[in-house]
């Protein structure tokens, strides 16, 4: 799995990174002044593969601005996170990315985790993603 790509992603759109040791959050995103910060609690963090899929998904919020207060109404919530995950996966995870490695004989989600080198919980929530906009 590539987190340099992630944090070089991170880093481009100028968005603050930090430790945090709140115990009720794995990962958060906030906006203040015009300028994203994600906040990533590594103690919960316990693989590479869980830091990689709560930064990309806290990247997707950044990048679409969909973020939104904690007393938000749930069917905001729900479509903000749709908006960040389809964001983290469009740029992490492209289409086309899986049908090359189904083209290399890749049939199951965790082959194509290990071919492409992406969490298979990330892999398989693109292909849900991309299955419903029919693109894969």
């Amino acid at each position: 799995m590539n987190l340099n790509k992630l944090y070089q992603r991170i880093n481009n759109l100028k968005i603050s990174l930090y430790d945090t040791t709140e115990d009720s959050v794995k990962a958060a995103s906030i906006e203040y002044d015009n300028h994203y910060a994600i906040f990533l609690n590594y103690k919960k963090l316990n693989t590479t593969d869980d830091l990689f899929i709560h930064a990309a998904h806290e990247w997707g919020h950044c990048k679409t601005g969909a973020l939104h207060k904690l007393d938000s109404p749930f069917d905001l919530i729900a479509k903000h996170e749709r908006y960040a995950d389809q964001a983290a996966v469009e740029e992490f995870l492209p289409p086309e990315k899986i049908r090359e490695a189904m083209a290399h004989g890749c049939e199951y989600s965790y082959e194509i985790s290990e071919y492409l080198d992406i969490p298979e919980e990330f892999v398989i929530k693109a292909i849900k993603i991309y299955r419903l906009t029919e693109r894969i």
